[in-house]
């Protein structure tokens, strides 16, 4: 049975590891009257740093691969189709110096959405104005910035740092204790939910200023708080923080 059992646990990630490396993004069901994707692939480098500007969102995926794949949804509208395709023509992607970001015509009606495979140690710096920011599959240094936006964070783990403004932050974590420095997130309009394993083992530091605190994990006394909480979850670890100002913080398991 143990066999079986791990056969089956190995199936299961590969198949994993093969959905991480699958485009999702597409044009399809889009309302707006242009939109186009255009790939690049560059070499890898050991910072990555992605900016959205004023519309669009990020998401970036650890693959097996030794370069990097920027795929860039370029979406415009106009009066007409015809003014939307010259507006998206005139949308440019860069994507060199271990930079990605996008300029257009000013006062135009277009966005640039991006998804973009990475090795899974890539180092990340990612901004973003109106749009969310997705990381999952990355263990590096992870720094990130949204304005209007919310979050999500999946199977991540090394020094992983960042805020948004509005929008809700979910972290999502497969290993029974992170891996790597820590976790430090904030959001000040938002929830914040956190998804682990049922032994999984942290220094928590949770806190809100408007908003509740659930615990619901099966090794942890279930925990329901108006204020700060601090709790060794296991046999301790690196420290997971998480804060929000307007909105609850959730932590139970996956």
């Amino acid at each position: 049975m143990r066999t079986f059992a791990l056969t089956i646990c190995a199936i299961y990630l590969a198949a994993c590891a093969l959905m991480a490396q699958t485009p999702a993004m597409t044009c399809q069901d889009r309302d707006s009257r242009f939109c186009e994707i255009r790939e690049t692939t560059i070499p890898a480098s050991a910072l990555l740093a992605v900016d959205g500007k004023l519309n669009g969102g990020v998401s970036v995926k650890g693959a097996n691969r030794p370069d990097i794949l920027v795929r860039a949804m370029v979406q415009a509208q106009g009066d007409t189709d015809a003014d939307a395709r010259t507006t998206g023509a005139q949308v440019i992607v860069h994507t060199s110096g271990g930079a990605v970001t996008a300029d257009g015509p000013s006062g135009g009606r277009w966005s640039v959405q991006y998804e973009i495979f990475v090795p899974a140690s890539t180092n990340l710096k990612i901004a973003t104005h109106n749009g969310g920011v997705a990381i999952a599959g990355v263990q590096s240094a992870i720094e990130f910035h949204a304005v209007n936006g919310g979050v999500s964070l999946k199977d991540t783990g090394g020094n992983v740092r960042g805020d948004t403004v509005n929008g809700g932050i979910s972290v999502s974590i497969a290993d029974t204790q992170w891996k790597g420095q820590g976790l430090d997130v904030s959001t000040t309009n938002g929830g914040v939910s956190l998804k682990v394993p049922v032994q999984f083992s942290a220094l928590l530091d949770l806190s809100t200023v408007n908003g509740g605190i659930n615990v619901n994990l099966p090794n942890a006394p279930a925990t329901r708080s108006r204020g700060p909480l601090t709790m060794t979850l296991g046999s301790g670890g690196p420290p997971i923080r998480v804060h929000t100002t307007n909105g609850g913080v959730s932590l139970q398991r996956s």
